[in-house]
């Protein structure tokens, strides 16, 4: 009998290092998928807009997304750009007008899209001092790494307070 033991724990001992290093393996697989899929599915909230941008005048500009569009007093906003081409990208800024004057915000990349030549940026700001159903300038400025600059203005709105 004591014997027939040692056989097996030469045979079980390896079939269960295997089984506990495949069920590792499956969790880090897991858990990387779980982190990539919430990279690439920037959420929005109900209120949110977003601006597809087109034709040669608009640079590496390919969206932009303002959650929420109508902010309300005390409200942060989250704003999304995304640009094509961002190997070139050197730096992106974002000029916001509210109701105190501008704010100099540097956009931080949340997203890398290889796959389509594409990076997602992003900031969050504390717009201040807005009046009721008034338009704001937001105007989005980037740097490429052979000096072209470009630009981009739109407008988001306050919400209205009544």
């Amino acid at each position: 009998m004591f014997q027939i033991l040692p056989k097996f724990n030469k045979i079980l001992l390896p079939i269960a290092i295997i089984i506990i290093l495949a069920l590792v393996g499956v969790l880090i697989w897991r858990n990387l998928a779980t982190k990539q899929n919430t990279d690439k599915n920037i959420e929005l909230s109900d209120r949110a807009e977003i601006f597809n941008i087109g034709g040669a005048e608009a640079g590496h500009f390919l969206e932009v997304i303002f959650d929420p569009f109508e902010v309300r007093e005390g409200e942060r906003q989250k704003i999304t750009v995304t640009l094509k081409n961002p190997d070139e990208i050197e730096s992106f800024k974002a000029m916001l007008k509210d109701g105190v004057g501008d704010q100099k915000k540097e956009f931080k990349r949340v997203l890398i899209d290889k796959e389509k030549n594409q990076n997602s940026y992003q900031i969050v700001w504390l717009p201040k001092e807005l009046e009721s159903s008034k338009s704001y300038l937001a105007k989005f400025e980037y740097l490429t790494k052979s000096g072209e600059k470009n630009e981009m203005s739109l407008f988001w709105h306050s919400a209205d307070f009544n």
